[in-house]
């Protein structure tokens, strides 16, 4: 090797290393919690995480993360609607089907049979039972 060589190689190996050790040094030293349990009643305690203030780990018991109140069954004897209608009857929608096979211009098949994983002969089969538009 060269000698004129020997600082651009060393500097491109210091380069290297460094970009190597760098995801190394950006790990968190301080290994965070697992879990944070909320305790509203110490606000101004010393254990946050993100802000928020955990209970310590020693004082979490199971029935921090059970409830009860999600197996009684609500009020449903509220009064609801539903609308039911046809495409037909809705002339702002546009259903997938008609989209892709009766489509102005028309989709080239073997996009369509790339992007179904079918048969292009399938897929004329398919568009033949669209209407044009």
């Amino acid at each position: 090797m060269a000698p004129k060589q020997l600082p651009a190689v060393l500097l491109a190996a210091c380069a290297t290393l460094l970009a190597l050790a760098a995801p190394l040094l950006a790990g968190d030293p301080d290994m965070l919690q697992d879990v944070c349990v909320a305790d509203y009643k110490s606000l101004g305690g010393p254990l946050r995480l993100n802000g928020f203030p955990c209970k310590r780990p020693e004082n979490v018991t199971a029935d921090d993360f059970f409830s009860a109140a999600l197996a009684l069954p609500g009020n449903t004897g509220a009064p609801a609607a539903a609308i039911s209608a046809f495409n037909s009857q809705l002339p702002g929608t546009q259903s997938l089907a008609l989209a892709m096979f009766a489509a102005s211009p028309p989709v080239p098949t073997d996009v369509l049979a790339r992007a179904l994983q079918i048969d292009g002969g399938l897929v004329e089969a398919i568009k033949s039972k669209f209407p044009p538009k």
